[in-house]
């Protein structure tokens, strides 16, 4: 199966439809990962295939082991079609980002401490950080200069979210999702039974639904494990936040608000790569353009919610090429006829259900709970997971 785009010798490991470089040819400049630029010329940009082929799992093959029986993928054509859509459009980028910002703003300065309005206020903390998230994968804006500003300023004062943190353990989510090579990407049964007991019990605690759904873990992640490699800049952007609210007396609204906003993010970002048949597979076996359209869930999100997830559900399309901007997710999606009318779909109340999943099977290819794990397994149709430490931050 071929899986590169036969436009330049140059590619960059943000792209998840490429094969990826080492870890360590990288290390030295871990921001670079969500700003490489992927080729602007494409030898199909205007002649469309016009015979496109089936992308992902039936959903009815989607039980046990479905990933094996899943029928080929056209990667080539397919990265060339989504190639298209990887360019940003200054005029629409700033119609989605300033009134998000403007919302933002007016909610937690002018509305702060207006409490009926606190679920409002993390939807728009929400949507804010898609679009950060964009800024950070050099997408969102043509200037990369910009998109690597407003991503530093923006991700630690909507998010309380290190850039540097973000560059480098996002870049490690798309260049190894779902390849069980790298342990950081999932914990399988076997490792979880292998580990000492108290690494098992931190393992549980971590990723308990009660704690995740009650945002406890959400906070401890944010506002903890993230600002431990944080830049001095970026605490100073997260110190005058907290101290101008802490001044005005509305430190308590925003951290309400940032801790709604997280939980809703994990859930979201961890509901993009755990559902029922979800594809996961190490060594030869693993193909980054299967795990984009085999990997990744398409979130049927209700209409009305739709501003907030910005585009967020055509979460395949991301992960086949990250330099396409959240804003042409959707048209990506639509115009690739059969190619990713396969893909498997969740709906929200999936997304709520499936944190309780937190270790892969990989004998059965299915989740299974901690408790199913020192079972020896759960019997029945396949469940797919990966719900790791730094699979809460895919995306």
């Amino acid at each position: 199966m071929s899986t590169h785009l036969t436009t330049r010798d140059t590619v960059t490991e943000n792209d998840a439809c490429l094969r990826r470089r080492s870890d360590a040819a990288v290390a030295k400049d871990p921001t670079r990962l969500l700003q490489d630029h992927v080729s602007s010329t494409n030898p199909l940009q205007d002649d469309k295939p016009a015979t496109p082929s089936a992308a992902a799992t039936s959903k009815s093959a989607r039980t046990g082991n479905a990933q094996f029986t899943s029928p080929p993928i056209n990667a080539a054509a397919i990265h060339a079609h989504v190639a298209q859509y990887a360019h940003a459009h200054t005029p629409t980028a700033l119609a989605w980002l300033l009134p998000t910002i403007l919302a933002f703003l007016l909610l937690h300065t002018v509305f702060a401490n207006v409490w009926s309005l606190l679920p409002l206020a993390a939807l728009i903390r929400v949507r804010l950080f898609i679009l950060a998230h964009d800024l950070a994968h050099g997408a969102f804006l043509p200037s990369p200069k910009w998109n690597r500003r407003l991503a530093a300023v923006l991700m630690p004062a909507c998010a309380y979210t290190p850039v540097s943190f973000w560059t480098r353990t996002h870049g490690y989510h798309h260049r190894h999702v779902g390849d069980l090579d790298f342990p950081d990407t999932a914990w399988t049964t076997a490792r979880y039974r292998a580990a000492p007991k108290v690494d098992r019990v931190v393992y549980r605690v971590l990723s308990h639904p009660a704690l995740i759904l009650s945002g406890v873990v959400p906070a401890v992640l944010f506002f903890g494990v993230q600002q431990v490699t944080a830049l001095g800049w970026e605490w100073a952007i997260e110190v005058v936040v907290l101290g101008w609210h802490w001044y005005r007396g509305t430190v308590g609204f925003e951290i309400a608000s940032a801790t709604i906003a997280a939980t809703i993010g994990v859930l979201l970002f961890h509901a993009q790569h755990t559902f029922d048949g979800v594809h996961r597979a190490r060594g030869k076996e693993w193909d980054p353009t299967a795990m984009a359209l085999r990997g990744s869930s398409f979130l049927q999100v209700p209409y009305g919610w739709r501003w907030v997830t910005a585009a967020l559900e055509f979460h395949h399309v991301h992960h086949l090429n990250a330099k396409v901007p959240c804003y042409r997710l959707q048209a990506c999606h639509e115009d690739a006829g059969e190619w990713f009318d396969e893909v498997p779909k969740i709906t929200v109340w999936e997304v709520i259900t499936s944190v309780k999943w937190c270790l892969w099977d990989e004998k059965r290819g299915m989740v299974a709970t901690p408790d199913e794990a020192m079972r020896g397994g759960r019997k029945g149709s396949g469940d797919g997971s990966e719900f790791a430490q730094l699979a809460l931050f895919a995306e």
